[in-house]
């Protein structure tokens, strides 16, 4: 279907579009193209591998601004307005979700790390 490359294509709620991301590492271009085949078009030049998801009336998808800090904002693609839904101060995992009437936003995130070497005593 793609011509320059795309991954993490996801189908837009209608099914006339899939939306797509073109690189594979930092930031990178949002495109979409009709789900029936033709020419691809760029959405947002420079979102976060971590997530996007199309609703209705746009895309929404993250926009990291730092290591550590991150903006879900929400593109309504026929007045071409961005806005910001909600800011991230830990660090993202991987995955941003929409409910179908858009009431809820889902992404994961990381709230803590730890690694831990235990001894266990008489294993035998």
């Amino acid at each position: 279907m793609t011509r320059n490359g795309g991954h993490n294509v996801q189908e837009s709620p209608d099914g006339n579009w899939l939306y797509y991301i073109r690189g594979q590492w930092g930031r990178t271009p949002l495109m979409k193209m009709p789900s029936a085949g033709g020419p691809e078009t760029q959405v947002v030049s420079g979102i976060s591998l971590r997530g996007f998801a199309p609703a209705s009336k746009g895309v929404y998808f993250i926009q990291e601004d730092g290591p550590r800090s991150a903006t879900i904002r929400f593109l309504n693609e026929a007045s071409g307005v961005q806005r910001e839904v909600q800011v991230i101060t830990k660090p993202l995992w991987s995955s941003l979700n929409v409910s179908p009437d858009e009431r809820f936003v889902l992404w994961t995130q990381a709230d803590q790390f730890g690694i831990d070497l235990m001894m266990i005593e008489n294993f035998r």
